[in-house]
């Protein structure tokens, strides 16, 4: 029992200390389960609501993307196992990705706006030689 309980806290841990959103949803997008992350990774005020009450908002508000982007990227993971999307708010990026469960899927929400601001602006000029 007491195995039991640390590996409950082991992976409690990960997924309340990551720098990733978690999420879980089902087959129509409704979440089940918003890691506590997504207040300060996504902003949004609807990821603040559902951190507390997950069953009262799906992965398009909370991400504020239309409902068919998340549809889309819901049957392609279905279908090929997973799918990855960007979504753009409030100046920042959040690369999603999504893969199927048994009974829906699980969604990681990670800020990439600082590498996508590096790619951009690390981009060279082409040098020539004498």
């Amino acid at each position: 029992m007491a195995e039991s309980r640390q590996q409950q806290e082991y992976f409690r841990s990960l997924v309340q200390d990551s720098q990733d959103v978690i999420m879980i949803c089902d087959g129509r997008g409704v979440l089940e389960y918003v890691s506590p992350v997504a207040e300060r990774v996504i902003g949004t005020e609807e990821a603040l609501r559902s951190v507390d009450d997950p069953r009262s908002s799906t992965l398009a508000e909370v991400l504020l993307v239309d409902p068919t982007v998340v549809t889309e990227a819901l049957r392609l993971a279905k279908d090929g196992g997973s799918a990855l999307f960007d979504v753009q708010t409030d100046g920042r990026v959040l690369e999603t990705s999504v893969a199927p469960r048994p009974d829906g899927f699980v969604v990681a929400v990670r800020d990439v706006t600082a590498r996508v601001s590096c790619a951009s602006g690390c981009t060279r000029s082409p040098t020539t030689t004498p």
